[in-house]
């Protein structure tokens, strides 16, 4: 097996023990056998078919980029892509990575391009002895490792979205909430079509997993909070942004008022000005000096007189 580079892991599950497999003895027809595969590698197209896989069923499993779903094929042959956070260091959580899962008969091959936590926590409890005891019970518990890691990761979103003040009006505060719904948004995008996957895997009723039944509908309610968590989490950021946008808009109307009543203020003055502030012949009193007193002091009687009209009418 090691000359195999795609292979990423292989584990071999027999009467309620788990050990790592290797080739070098054939395994007997009861021992079930998970490959974990890095399906970056060019190599491991040609593995799959020498196993007699399907060329339609590899080009799924293999395929860029497609959505969480559940189809059986026939009662030992089926398959399961899921999604969850991508943990991995530099990756951004909401770029969800993909699993993808194919039982034949005893044996179960599973596709990931980039390492999944989950997995490799499932792996980590295999190596001490305290992991999964049959295929069935390894995909039950990676589901259940990748709904945990999906709720820590909501974890701090919902905190912070309790938090918020739709008083607080910054660039800074819109910024973060169009970051979060983002987030959410794409999360949104896959964990719906995988609790479709998930309903899709309880109606099939497998024989193999009756044992993990309570488990799996578990995972189903799990991710159905999770799901409207997060459309709980929309709504909230939906109603603060429209508070902000309101309170914005409010503070705009505001200031314009304040700036016509200021301009309505100033416009018979600055009439009187531009008025007296020509140049020729005959404007009243030029040979009088008092005229200018007269004149400020005219301008404050009709400016306080503008006030007057103004609060009469409710304007200010």
């Amino acid at each position: 097996m090691h000359n195999k580079a795609f292979l990423i892991d292989a584990w071999q599950f027999h009467e309620g023990k788990a050990q790592r497999y290797s080739a070098e003895h054939a395994p007997a027809a009861d021992v079930q056998i998970w490959y974990h595969c890095d399906r970056n590698d060019k190599g491991l197209t040609a593995w799959l078919q020498s196993e007699g896989i399907d060329h339609g069923i590899i080009s799924t499993l293999l395929a860029e980029d497609t959505r969480p779903r559940f189809q059986q094929f026939d009662d030992g042959e089926s398959m399961l892509i899921v999604r969850g956070v991508n943990l991995n260091e530099g990756s951004e959580p909401d770029d969800m990575l993909s699993i993808r899962f194919l039982f034949v008969g005893n044996r179960l091959y599973s596709m990931r391009r980039v390492p999944s936590k989950a997995v490799t926590g499932v792996r980590e409890l295999l190596a001490t002895g305290q992991g999964p005891k049959s295929l069935e019970e390894l995909i039950t518990t990676i589901i259940e490792q990748l709904h945990m890691r999906i709720e820590n990761f909501l974890d701090p979103i919902e905190d912070f979205i309790d938090e918020l003040d739709s008083d607080v009006v910054n660039s800074k505060r819109i910024q973060e909430l169009n970051d979060v719904k983002r987030r959410l948004l794409k999360l949104n995008r896959f964990l719906k079509p995988q609790s479709y996957a998930l309903d899709a895997l309880h109606k099939a009723n497998l024989s193999r997993f009756k044992k993990f039944k309570v488990r799996l509908d578990h995972q189903r309610d799990t991710l159905l909070r999770i799901l409207e968590g997060i459309e709980f989490d929309l709504a909230q950021i939906n109603l603060v942004s429209e508070s902000m946008q309101q309170i914005t808009a409010d503070r705009m109307n505001r200031n314009t008022y304040m700036l016509s009543v200021i301009a309505g203020v100033f416009l018979p003055l600055g009439f009187l000005t531009g008025l007296f502030g020509i140049n020729i012949g005959g404007m009243p009193g030029v040979e009088n000096g008092d005229a200018f007193t007269i004149f400020c002091i005219a301008m404050g009687i009709i400016s306080a007189g503008v006030l007057l009209v103004f609060r009469r009418l409710k304007f200010v």
